[in-house]
């Protein structure tokens, strides 16, 4: 009786992997904006780079948890952010 039916555990073990994903993804994004930062020419350069860091890390707080919409969204966009910098860069 104080067992989750399989559902249930299957549903909150996909939410958990969910929030794993917009972590790392996350992280990501923001940890390749810093080394773009690093290597910028100039401090026009820089600031543009670190405000997206910025962004990042606001938008990953903004997020709540057990919103799976707004995660999958996240998850998404900084994917596609993420393929159009590896194209951007050697």
């Amino acid at each position: 009786m104080g067992r989750d039916p399989p559902l249930v555990h299957r549903h909150s073990a996909d939410l958990v992997l969910l929030q794993r994903t917009f972590l790392a993804v996350g992280d990501e994004l923001a940890g390749r904006y810093v080394a773009l930062h690093d290597g910028a020419r100039d401090e026009h350069e820089k600031q543009c780079w670190l405000d997206r860091v910025i962004d990042v890390r606001e938008q990953k707080r903004a997020v709540g948890a057990t919103d799976r919409e707004a995660l999958s969204r996240c998850i998404g966009e900084w994917s596609e952010t993420l393929e159009a910098l590896r194209s951007l860069t050697p």
